[in-house]
């Protein structure tokens, strides 16, 4: 069988995505209509009935970590996504770490894909044939969706950017169809369309609120995967920050949309809050109620959907991930060949879908996944969600903080400062909510989130006590990125602790 792979240690590829390509796969690793359909039930216990105002907050705090960013993209366009951004602001080793970090997120979070996937896909037997469905073993669907994941990577980056845009647009419509039907027929019976109730936060604590917050900002997780697409993408420069920054925007609109008719739907009375919380999947439950059985099935089916076009926009943003590590020392050579004719590194996006298979399997075989709900698809899915997450949020920290120090040399004085005080404000979200994971957690020591930040401690590591000859070799690989500005990786000694040497002449 002839070689369909070679090595690529160059960045002189095609750049030939469009923005809406890359949109396309922020859009799909947010995975909105799993968001839509079980993130509701978690604030409600905290917030009540106002949901919408939860999600809403979480979307301006999400929207300064965008802002960090876009400005990073705005100089460097990288396959590596915080690998490059953060190592051509800061230096290569906190490159490495951000890097590693993130990665660590994208497999976690992929992984999860499939337990949500099959948790959904046997809520839609049991939709379709009633109390006595046939159940399968969640591990089933789960490695069906890793299967046609892997299929499909080999489909070429465009092609898969229009089968994730259109299964993300399909499920979206299909929500606001059943948003604008809730609205047309007034709510429920009990409260109507009771929009005061979705805007009070009277009588709700601080720390209420922050806890729902913490759930309505991890909806948007993974909205800046479109960056590992930078040296793909036609002028990335512009295309990158107006992608990512995008998603952010249309996702929170539809966000709070969707979710203020969810909440009017139900009722924002406490026996209709009790419905939502209670619901196994809230945009299902309300189709067939609003609009019927065979509506609710459809709106089941494109959650499905998502689960699988999350699974996919993952392992394929933390493949080119691996693959620009991969080309720059650190991992295997061959994770660092991409396809001859479609030119994405199929070698590391398959590596990846194989690792959400082993950990899914394991996790049903040995059943550690066990976060007590009861239903095992569900526990693998918040296991590994929680270690995607901490990790996730690790990454944005270094982000924010490479933003901040390049803002200052970016901007001037006044702007300057007022970037420093968005991109701090976002800085200290991040860090609010990461302490939320951790405390969440029944055990500090074995919870799944610690494993996360465990993950991060061993790239600390590894960007720590990596050789010199090696941090000079990344740095000279991020300074040779064509789609960046030369000389800017600051000099050794200018006080980053994670600050790689530079080569002198």
């Amino acid at each position: 069988m002839p070689e369909k792979q070679h090595a690529d240690t160059s960045r002189e590829r095609v750049r030939k995505l469009r923005l809406w390509e890359v949109m396309a796969l922020s859009l799909a690793s947010v995975g909105p209509m799993m968001a839509l359909s079980g993130n509701a039930q978690g604030i409600a216990g905290y917030v009540g009935a106002a949901i919408p105002i939860a999600f809403a907050c979480a979307a301006g705090g999400v929207l300064l970590i965008a802002l960090g960013f876009a400005i990073l993209s705005r100089r460097t366009a990288h396959m590596g996504s915080v690998y490059g951004l953060v190592g051509k602001a800061i230096g290569p080793r906190s490159g490495m770490f951000s890097g590693i970090s993130i990665l660590g997120a994208y497999v976690a979070l992929a992984t999860c894909c499939g337990g949500i996937f099959a948790a959904t896909f046997n809520s839609l037997l049991q939709q379709i044939q009633g109390t006595d469905a046939i159940q399968l073993p969640w591990i089933v669907p789960a490695l069906v969706c890793v299967i046609i994941a892997g299929t499909l990577a080999f489909a070429g980056t465009s092609t898969v950017a229009r089968v994730l845009l259109i299964t993300e647009l399909l499920g979206i419509v299909l929500a606001l169809v059943l948003a604008i039907a809730v609205f047309a027929k007034g709510g429920a019976p009990s409260t109507g369309i009771d929009l005061s109730s979705t805007l009070d936060l009277e009588g709700i604590a601080p720390s209420a609120l922050l806890a729902a917050g913490v759930i309505g900002f991890l909806a948007w997780a993974g909205f800046e995967a479109g960056a590992a697409l930078g040296e793909e993408t036609a002028n990335p420069k512009r295309n990158i920050p107006l992608a990512l920054v995008g998603v952010v925007i249309i996702v929170g609109l539809l966000y709070t949309f969707v979710m203020t008719a969810l909440v009017c739907g139900f009722g924002t009375d406490a026996s209709g809050l009790d419905a939502l919380e209670s619901s196994g999947s809230t945009l299902g439950d309300l189709g067939t109620r609003y609009l019927g059985t065979g509506f609710g099935i459809a709106i089941v089916i494109t959650v499905c959907i998502s689960a699988f076009a999350g699974n996919l926009a993952l392992a394929s943003a933390a493949g080119r991930i691996i693959f620009a590590l991969a080309r720059d020392g650190i991992g295997p050579l061959a994770l660092a060949k991409s396809h001859t004719k479609l030119g994405t590194p199929t070698n590391a996006i398959i590596t990846v879908l194989v690792l959400n298979a082993a950990f899914n399997t394991l996790g049903w075989a040995t059943g550690f996944t066990n976060m007590g709900t009861g239903n095992p698809s569900i526990d693998a899915f918040i296991y590994f969600a929680s270690i995607g997450s901490v990790a996730l949020l690790v990454s944005y920290l270094t982000v924010q903080v490479a933003s901040i120090r390049h803002s200052f040399t970016e901007f001037r004085t006044g702007p300057a400062v007022c970037m420093f005080a968005l991109l701090t404000l976002g800085g200290v979200g991040v860090v609010l909510v990461l302490l939320a994971n951790l405390r969440a957690q029944e055990s500090i020591l074995t919870g799944p989130a610690t494993w996360g930040l465990l993950w991060c401690g061993a790239g600390l590591a590894v960007a720590l006590f990596s050789s010199q000859a090696a941090a000079r070799r990344i740095q000279s690989s991020l300074q040779s990125d064509t789609e960046s500005d030369a000389g800017e990786v600051p000099a050794a000694g200018s006080g980053s602790p994670l600050q790689g040497p530079v080569t002198t002449t």
